[in-house]
């Protein structure tokens, strides 16, 4: 026995330096994994999830693209297959959430999951997760004059204007890759003009408005110029009943007066 004891004990310290080299390397790549685990439950920590509509948009555009957790519960405004508008008892705001115009209707409530985000003038949800838990009614609208929707402080929420339609148009929305299109009337308000999007209505049912005084609900938005500066205001029309014909164009167009 005793002439095997050396080779054994030789076998033995290999055997140690190489579960040494083994734990070392071991810590060399399980190291940075835990230094990376806990930056981002740091970073996790210093982003509290959003629980209403208004605490988005109270961010700045660089606090919104730092991508904050979301979680609201809201009743739908409007929807299309690009986006929604939702608003809960603090606001209203934007959602990016694309095919849901098949499942989702204005006047359901909803529970959504998101993140915020800021591409333009203003804070809104992006890669949303929306499941419909029930229905509502629309909330009460808030009737807005043209100035105030030129401030922006309305953006996304439900809003109520009167005027006179003055023309008919196609609006586009570029969402890339993809443009989104849809019939909108000119609608004349004290103090300008706004674009109501009503992508429900087609296009020569628009053409007889013309000349008609309407009253119109819907989601308030914008457009903007390329430098994301506000360049008009733009309702988000959800559905028929939330465009009212007041007074009918008249049959004699140049009986209207100056």
């Amino acid at each position: 026995m005793s002439s095997f004891q050396p080779e054994y004990a030789s076998a033995a310290r290999r055997r140690i330096r190489n579960l040494t080299r083994a734990l070392a390397l071991l810590a060399m790549l399980v190291g940075p994994l835990i230094s990376r685990a806990e930056q981002t439950a740091s970073v996790n920590a210093a982003r509290p999830i959003l629980t209403r509509a208004e605490q988005v948009r109270e961010l700045s555009p660089a606090e919104a693209n730092r991508g904050y957790p979301v979680h609201l519960r809201a009743i739908v405004t409007f929807v299309d297959d690009f986006a929604l508008f939702v608003q809960d008892s603090s606001a209203g705001i934007g959602v990016i959430a694309s095919g849901l115009s098949r499942n989702i209707n204005p006047g359901q409530l909803v529970e959504l999951e998101g993140t915020t985000e800021c591409p333009d003038f203003a804070p809104q949800v992006n890669n949303a997760r929306v499941r419909v838990v029930g229905a509502t009614s629309m909330p009460l609208p808030k009737r807005v004059s043209f100035e105030l929707l030129a401030s922006t402080k309305e953006d996304s929420q439900w809003a109520e204007v009167e005027g006179i339609v003055h023309a008919v148009v196609r609006d586009e929305i570029p969402i890339p890759p993809a443009v989104d299109v849809s019939p909108a009337v000119v609608v004349a308000v004290t103090g300008g003009r706004l674009l109501a999007r009503v992508p429900w209505m087609h296009e020569a049912e628009a053409a007889r408005l013309v000349d008609s005084r309407v009253r119109v609900r819907g989601a308030a938005g914008a457009f903007y110029n390329q430098k994301n500066e506000w360049a008009g205001a733009r309702f988000f029309v959800p559905n028929r009943a939330q465009f009212e014909v007041l007074d009918p164009p008249p049959a004699e167009p140049f009986a209207i007066p100056l």
